[in-house]
């Protein structure tokens, strides 16, 4: 599940740098939560510790060697680490937007040093 998720993380940051829009992904991330829950091998349920693992998987994939985001992005965007189920299950929408701001602005800091 690892290697699908960082793909995807690769898909919605290539497609958001070129596009230089925001798309709603919305219904990408309801299929592929409906995939996840009912046609995995290992389904794992959509839950605080789901929530957890996507944001410790997500960031890890955007930042490896944790060269863009500063404390205070981590910290201003860890508001959001255990609510990413909530968001799957209809209630907001978000994370998405409001990380790829702030890693979109952490690109143009790090290429201003």
């Amino acid at each position: 599940m690892r290697s699908l998720f960082n793909f995807l993380v690769v898909i919605v940051v290539f497609s958001h740098s070129v596009a230089g829009q925001v798309k709603d992904y919305r219904g990408d991330a309801m299929l592929l939560k409906k995939k996840i829950t009912e046609h995995h091998v290992s389904p794992v349920p959509v839950d605080d510790n789901f929530s957890v693992w996507v944001f410790d998987e997500f960031l890890g994939s955007l930042d490896p060697d944790r060269r863009f985001f500063l404390a205070a992005d981590v910290a201003a965007l860890s508001a959001y680490r255990n609510r990413l189920d909530d968001e799957l299950n209809g209630k907001g929408w978000a994370f998405l937007s409001a990380l790829l701001k702030t890693y979109r602005n952490s690109l143009n800091r790090s290429a201003d040093l």
